[in-house]
């Protein structure tokens, strides 16, 4: 448990919309905000202004690109996490029985640290989705 701490307690942050955006505008970069740039038909260039002082932070919405995803992909993020809680909690428990538990909570920790160095190259939101759903697996 004390091993998906990062995840598991951050997941909130992770998926943050940040405050203050800029776009650029006649060559100008100007204050604006999401729904300006999720409602524009044609892609409109936009950084995060971090020097703003609001709550802007990289996290996976910069990282996965999902600042106008819906609002299911943004929730699905932190559900993938816990499905594979669930689904672990169905059959790890049983091969612990018939293994024992040191082989099955080695394996959880290298599974956990191939979910986590995969979070940190992934670039894909489907990746994301299974590298949680992993990463679930092996906190149960």
């Amino acid at each position: 448990m004390f091993a998906a701490a990062p995840v598991l307690f951050s997941l909130y942050y992770f998926s943050v919309y940040p405050e203050d955006l800029l776009c650029l505008k006649d060559g100008v970069y100007s204050s604006c905000s999401r729904d300006y740039i999720c409602s524009s038909p044609t892609p409109i260039q936009y950084v995060i202004d971090y020097n703003s002082g609001g709550e802007n932070q990289h996290n996976w919405i910069q990282q996965y690109d999902l600042l106008c995803a819906s609002k299911f992909q943004i929730s699905a993020i932190g559900s993938s996490f816990f499905l594979g809680n669930f689904a672990g909690s169905f059959v790890l428990p049983r091969l612990g029985d018939i293994y024992g538990r040191k082989p099955l909570f080695q394996f959880g920790l290298v599974l956990q640290t191939i979910t986590y160095l995969g979070l940190l190259k992934a670039s894909r939101i489907e990746v994301l989705y299974c590298l949680l759903v992993l990463g679930g697996i092996s906190k149960t």
